[in-house]
């Protein structure tokens, strides 16, 4: 693989992440009004829904294009996502990031969003591959596959930050409740 087929493969991983985090946030957005309302941005179902489907745009356009602006677009989004998530972290609230208010801001959030804010600049320094092309390049069984493991990918990263969380929530001081604020 040359590096524009990995860096587009990592490219796309962190946007199926934000779609998967938007579409958790349009149905239930209530983890979202919750973190909008703490960071004294309006924070009704609208603007918490607006924010899901902001992200999913996002995320799905930069499956779409491809090229170098939209990881541009991604890198400013999880770097935004990083500093949100650092102040969630150091004010112990939870990042309401996959729906749930439930879910505290761990050290492998914060290196998630780190990581794929360094690689969607990669991805606008050397280019990032359109999903037409790549399943064009691939055929109907090898976009299938793809499309698979990209899946699957998402889901385990996203099972991995709420494990993370969890296993964060179960060893902290009894000061801290399930919902990550202090007592």
């Amino acid at each position: 693989m040359d590096v524009p087929s990995i860096v587009t493969a990592v490219v796309l991983l962190g946007a199926g992440l934000l779609v998967l985090a938007g579409a958790l946030k349009v149905p239930v957005p209530d983890a979202a009004m919750a973190t909008l309302h703490r960071l004294h941005l309006p924070s009704g179902r609208i603007a918490a829904r607006a924010l899901g489907l902001g992200e999913v745009t996002i995320g799905v356009g930069v499956v779409i294009v491809g090229g170098r602006v939209a990881p541009a677009i991604l890198a400013a989004v999880y770097a935004v996502l990083l500093g949100v998530a650092s102040w969630q972290r150091a004010a112990q609230v939870d990042c309401g990031c996959f729906g749930t208010t439930a879910t505290v801001v761990t050290r492998t959030h914060l290196a998630t969003n780190a990581v794929f804010a360094v690689l969607g600049l990669a991805g606008a320094v050397v280019g990032t591959v359109p999903l037409g092309t790549v399943a064009a390049d691939a055929g109907v069984l090898g976009t299938l596959a793809g499309v698979v493991l990209l899946v699957t990918a998402v889901g385990l990263l996203r099972a991995v930050l709420v494990r993370a969380a969890d296993a964060t929530v179960a060893s902290s001081s009894p000061a801290v409740l399930r919902s990550g604020s202090p007592a």
